[in-house]
């Protein structure tokens, strides 16, 4: 009941700051295409994310965020941008203009979203470096002493990183992260897009897994395990994150050698343990060959590029602030399950690699997969029972096209069992 989980939250530091929050929680959710039509995330739903937060043994860890908002024009822009720059025999006057046009869109909108967020957040402050046609101006959103956002340009959409937080933090600014980002945004016409643009998440090594090589191992090992989440249920783009299900059958095999060495006692820590991986497993990337422009060593779920960071790259960018606490709870529950497991988990070899098609539609990746949604979503739903969150929300995590594809495919045999980013 919600009076049962205001009394749990009322014990924690943060839970008074989150009380009025739940009991008026009005997100709206969906994609961007026409932002004063979407339906609302209840307090209902926000409440079983909670309660989900607070069941957890431990959520200590810090996560750095990155998180992306868009619109129709945004991504109508950066497709004719990446057309012309990627023509066989380009024009540059042509590339100049969209350059130029994109800028000048760019800068509306943001000046509309500052304004938001003045109105929305007045004890905000805000600070913008100016920019040319080179380099779009940036805004950092000052929200409370070493808190911040900063909105800056990133390809099809904006890009918003910030201090790192807990998930205490994140409860207990939680009204005023919602007014910043979501609440905000959506006033400019922005959203978060089912598939354009990430809701990439940093996990610090030495707050989350505290240098214990096991924990931080069979966390790699449970995501390697279950790739069906980042087809479909909590991301798709497999250009940008491809799970390691989808690599070449030599960089299966060479993260089995690579555990091995960990049960010899030959990797003995977690900066070696992604050195390893980086140099040994990360040679090539699923759509490396078509793109050469992609990096090898970074393009992947897991992203261990990062010295004192690791990145999980494949999460769609969070709907809301529901989403947004569901992510860092999914991570903190793998996390829990990894420390508790004895030994090392056995890793499950899956090769997906070839139930996957890319194509290209006026630049942007359009994959379609041959796996049946209602099986991928059937492992997802396993995969979540194994960690304690198997919950209606969580379940619901999938994106738009995801759900209609499975809607579909309990319609009958003659439905289609492909899903595609459009």
């Amino acid at each position: 009941m919600l009076s049962h989980t205001i009394h749990r939250m009322n014990g924690l530091k943060w839970g008074l700051g989150l009380v009025s929050l739940l009991l008026s929680f009005s997100v709206r959710a969906g994609g961007p295409e026409t932002p004063s039509a979407q339906p609302q995330i209840s307090s209902a739903q926000l409440r079983e994310v909670l309660e989900a937060l607070l069941s957890l043994e431990d959520h200590s860890g810090r996560f750095g965020p990155e998180w992306t908002f868009t619109n129709d024009q945004m991504v109508e822009s950066g497709r004719e941008i990446t057309v012309l720059h990627n023509a066989q025999n380009p024009d540059p006057e042509a590339r100049k203009r969209a350059d130029l046009a994109d800028f000048q869109l760019r800068n509306q909108i943001l000046d509309k979203w500052i304004a938001a967020i003045r109105k929305n957040c007045p004890s905000c402050q805000i600070e913008v470096s100016e920019g040319n046609a080179e380099s779009l101006r940036k805004a950092r959103v000052i929200y409370g002493e070493g808190r911040w956002i900063e909105i800056a340009k990133d390809p099809w959409v904006f890009e918003v990183t910030g201090s790192p937080f807990t998930t205490d933090d994140l409860l207990q600014n939680s009204q005023v992260m919602e007014n910043i980002l979501w609440k905000s945004a959506l006033e400019a016409s922005l959203k978060p897009h089912w598939r354009v643009g990430g809701g990439h998440r940093h996990i610090e090594d030495s707050t989350f897994f505290k240098g214990d090589l096991r924990t931080y191992v069979n966390f790699f090992t449970f995501i390697a395990n279950n790739p069906e989440m980042f087809m479909g249920p909590l991301g798709f783009d497999f250009t940008n994150s491809p799970p390691l299900a989808l690599l070449a059958d030599e960089q299966k095999q060479a993260f089995v050698q690579v555990l091995h060495d960990v049960e010899k006692g030959q990797i003995t820590t977690i900066p070696d343990f992604k050195k390893a991986i980086k140099e040994r497993v990360y040679t090539g990337t699923f759509f490396y060959t078509v793109n050469q422009q992609l990096r090898p060593w970074k393009h992947h779920a897991v992203n261990m590029a990062h010295e004192v960071t690791t990145e999980i790259r494949s999460f769609r960018p969070q709907a809301d602030l529901a989403s947004e606490m569901a992510i860092d709870t999914i991570l903190l529950a793998i996390r829990n399950y990894a420390g508790k497991h004895q030994g090392l988990i056995p890793y499950v070899q899956k090769n997906y690699r070839n139930q996957v098609d890319v194509s290209m539609d006026r630049g942007m990746q359009t994959y379609t997969l041959k796996i049946s949604p209602a099986f991928v979503h059937k492992q997802f739903v396993e995969m979540l029972g194994k960690i304690g969150l198997d919950k209606p929300f969580f379940r619901n995590l999938s994106g738009d096209d995801f759900e209609k594809q499975l809607a579909a495919e309990k319609g009958g045999p003659q439905c289609s069992r492909v899903f595609r980013s459009r």
